[in-house]
């Protein structure tokens, strides 16, 4: 389940069936099972799904942090999981993260300075007085005033501080950003801040994003292209507005359910038509539709079309242009249109 275009140049990170476990035997766990993605040039992709159910584990392995049981990596038109040593540490210049946490993932005995001007002595040759130029003109871009250079990440407020993890993110000039819940762990007008300044980094410096969320508000107005992401498996992908507008698969269908709407009338009645996930994403099938335990529709699907979605795994059907959905549901519709 991928877009499909002609060239593949068009894409600065693909990711083909890559499957990451943990544990073996009866317990092992498919954190990510067989999922393909392909990310455009100086677009974002967004992945969206619960907490759980593998969206970091895919973006540690993009980058090689986590070790993939099978699959293929490539970024920037070279077998990325072949590389090692000097050669990944080089590649991997290329693609940087900006985590969820922006204290954890800061050093707390580090000056903002020498915070982002720390990739900058470890992966480049320029002098001192070069490196501190850069990291005077980082912190300008991504909005700090001059006294952060000399500030501790505990003098600073939650958006000040990604904002420094944005800085750092930019200083070896990535092709991609790996954007691992950047925004949910800060206020929701400091998210809307953080979101304004990532899409201006990205018109001028035309960088490629991977957005990944548990929000698919957020998701919907940032990225280009989304990919829902349940329990190791993308259900289903296909370009933001169209996904969000048409979306085929019960799992999305609950998300964008969940999404309120200003006007409480149109808010109340959407909410007595909602779908309304039981459970929790801990609980799955063993075998088929890992979706299945909570789907709404595993009811019609059986009187539908005689299968049971826990015995069964769907296949990926095209259900719109460059839409993809991993649903018995969308079977039947292709079957009823045919």
């Amino acid at each position: 389940m991928t877009e499909q275009v002609a060239d593949n140049n068009d894409y600065i990170l693909s990711l083909e069936d890559i499957r990451v476990t943990f544990g073996s035997g009866s317990t092992e766990n498919k954190a990510v099972d067989g999922v393909s993605l392909n990310v455009r040039r100086g677009k974002t992709m967004g992945l969206v799904g619960e907490s759980g159910c593998g969206k970091s584990t895919l973006a540690r392995a993009a980058i090689r942090t986590q070790p993939i049981k099978s699959g293929k990596i490539l970024f920037d038109g070279q077998d990325f999981g072949s590389l090692s040593g000097d050669a990944l540490r080089r590649a991997r210049r290329g693609i940087q993260m900006v985590f969820q946490d922006p204290y954890s993932s800061l050093n707390p005995r580090m000056a903002v300075c020498d915070i982002v001007a720390d990739p900058l002595r470890n992966n480049s040759d320029l002098s001192r007085g070069e490196i501190a130029a850069k990291v005077a003109t980082l912190l300008d871009q991504v909005g700090l005033p001059p006294r952060a250079l000399s500030a501790y990440p505990h003098e600073l407020s939650g958006g000040q501080r990604q904002r420094v993890g944005i800085a750092r993110a930019l200083a070896l000039d990535p092709a991609l950003v790996i954007c691992d819940e950047a925004i949910s762990a800060l206020d929701v007008s400091i998210q809307a801040q953080i979101i304004n300044l990532l899409q201006e980094l990205q018109d001028e410096f035309k960088l490629t994003y991977l957005f990944i969320a548990h929000d698919i508000a957020v998701v919907r107005h940032f990225s280009d292209r989304i990919a829902v992401m349940y329990l190791g498996k993308v259900v289903e992908e296909g370009p933001a507005l169209e996904l969000c507008a048409r979306p085929q698969h019960p799992y999305t269908q609950s998300l964008i359910s969940a999404v309120p709407v200003p006007d409480p009338r149109l808010e109340r009645e959407r909410r007595a038509k909602a779908s309304v996930l039981k459970g929790d994403i801990s609980i799955k099938a063993e075998r088929g539709c890992r979706f299945a335990p909570r789907c709404p529709m595993r009811n019609v699907v059986k009187r539908e079309l005689q299968i049971d979605c826990a015995e069964v795994e769907p296949r990926s059907v095209e259900v719109g242009m460059n839409q993809y959905s991993r649903c018995h549901l969308a079977e039947l519709e292709l079957e009823a249109v045919g």
